[in-house]
């Protein structure tokens, strides 16, 4: 793993057209991406988005990759590489779903019955194999929002503020949607 400042200087190379660096830096978030395609395609179809047909994995990566080198010039500064890349692949996904749906992705709310955000954030956490484990099992248990921002946060490891970025929402309502998100995984686990 890339220290912050190693990946900021590869980055500069690759914003001054250096491929080599790209690879560098992309080659090893390769495995970790396209697992991530898998599951967020197979999550896709098991809830009715897309067709198993419509979208192959490899394929979807080699497409976020390819936007990636096009769109460099784009990424924030402050924001991981990895998680740049899994926001260009949901982005990518969002646009074949809106394809197929021209319907709003739902959001979640801070529960009606929590006071304040302490009330809904749950512990101890589900482990990210509990987590996969359940998704997997029952596919519709989160929105698709929640289900990114959990497994960005619990299971690739990212921060809740570079959560938040790739998913489009604030560190206060990553918070929320995560503590929601883990209080449902964690109901369905201990069932």
């Amino acid at each position: 793993m890339l220290t912050r400042e190693a990946e900021s200087a590869g980055w500069t190379k690759v914003l001054a057209g250096d491929r080599s660096e790209f690879w560098r830096l992309v080659n090893p978030l390769l495995e970790e991406l396209r697992e991530a395609a898998q599951r967020e395609r197979d999550y896709l179809v098991a809830v009715g988005d897309l067709h198993s047909d419509r979208v192959v994995p490899d394929e979807l990566v080699h497409e976020v990759l390819a936007r990636a080198w096009e769109d460099r010039h784009r990424k924030p500064d402050d924001l991981e590489v990895k998680a740049w890349l899994l926001g260009l692949m949901y982005r990518l996904l969002d646009r074949l779903v809106s394809e197929r749906h021209q319907e709003p992705l739902s959001e979640m709310h801070l529960p009606e019955d929590a006071d304040d955000i302490r009330d809904v954030i749950p512990d101890p956490r589900p482990t990210p194999e509990e987590i996969v484990l359940a998704l997997e099992e029952q596919p519709q248990l989160l929105d698709r929002v929640s289900r990114r921002v959990l497994m960005l946060h619990d299971f690739h490891g990212m921060s809740q503020r570079h959560t938040g970025a790739v998913v489009g929402k604030s560190v206060r309502e990553t918070t929320a949607i995560l503590a929601e998100a883990r209080r449902l995984v964690r109901a369905h686990v201990s069932r």
